[in-house]
């Protein structure tokens, strides 16, 4: 199944990596000041803590994109969504076209 990326697939990416550099800057400056790390040991290793928390976010948002779950809402959505387009007039064809060209919402995270 071929998924395309919309905006709101962007848009939490752009949140998630925002986040972890808020988080990455508010652990550098509460790290002691006197570390026995020279200043360039400590930006590697926020750079490695930066990797793995985003790696751990892609990861995580990949698992609910390419769920079970997630496909039945799509399909549920498009369908629905074909279904009104036929209803409202539109032909066949044209509400295939509208349908495949349309971005399908994202549904709400999970409480995890």
């Amino acid at each position: 199944m071929k998924m395309r990326v919309n905006s709101t697939v962007i848009c939490c990416i752009s949140v998630t990596l925002f986040l972890a550099c808020i988080f990455i800057a508010k652990e550098a400056t509460t790290q002691d000041s006197k570390s026995e790390q020279s200043p360039v040991d400590q930006h590697n290793a926020q750079q490695l803590q930066m990797m793995k928390f985003y790696g751990q976010a892609i990861e995580s948002m990949a698992e609910a994109m390419l769920s079970e779950k997630t496909a039945k809402i799509y399909a549920k959505f498009s369908k629905d969504f074909y279904d009104a387009l036929i209803a409202e007039g539109f032909s066949t064809n044209d509400a295939l076209k509208i349908v495949v060209s349309t971005n399908i919402p994202l549904p709400a995270p999970s409480g995890q």
